[in-house]
């Protein structure tokens, strides 16, 4: 399967996902996911951070695409523009997580970055939403 530049509907599915969950409501209970850089200065993902989170996303997308194909395209301008009628579930997040980190993943300090950051903590969270986990019991496995 070849690299390529993910449409801005996949990336606002990521970013309007951490910033509503899956039933598309604010996440105000967890409070927004947040992440730090590494000199230890913290981001998170808001309404108001919507915007700046997806140009990033994006810019790390066109980072790998350009240097798997050497090539010198240059990112498209991210606007966020949710549709607040689509709503995702968790377990269409984590395979469109995944879709990104295939797609950003061709330079040697993709794991180091920002957006890897972002994308596994979006990531976290769907997995946490997943229908279940709530209620399953097991915490540790001790047996």
């Amino acid at each position: 399967m070849s690299a390529f530049i993910l449409q801005q509907t996949h990336i606002t599915a990521l970013v309007r996902y951490a910033i509503c969950g899956h039933n598309g409501t604010y996440l105000q209970s967890s409070g927004p996911i947040s992440w730090y850089h590494n000199d230890g200065r913290r981001s998170c993902i808001t309404t108001e951070t919507a915007q700046r989170v997806g140009q990033i996303l994006v810019d790390e997308n066109y980072r790998s695409v350009n240097y798997r194909y050497q090539e010198t395209e240059q990112p498209y301008t991210y606007e966020y523009k949710p549709n607040p009628m689509r709503v995702w579930k968790p377990v269409e997040i984590i395979k469109a997580c995944n879709c990104y980190d295939y797609q950003a993943c061709e330079t040697e300090g993709y794991k180091n970055s920002e957006a890897h950051d972002i994308v596994h903590r979006i990531r976290e969270l769907a997995i946490l939403l997943l229908p279940g986990y709530d209620e399953a019991k097991t915490w540790d496995i001790s047996e």
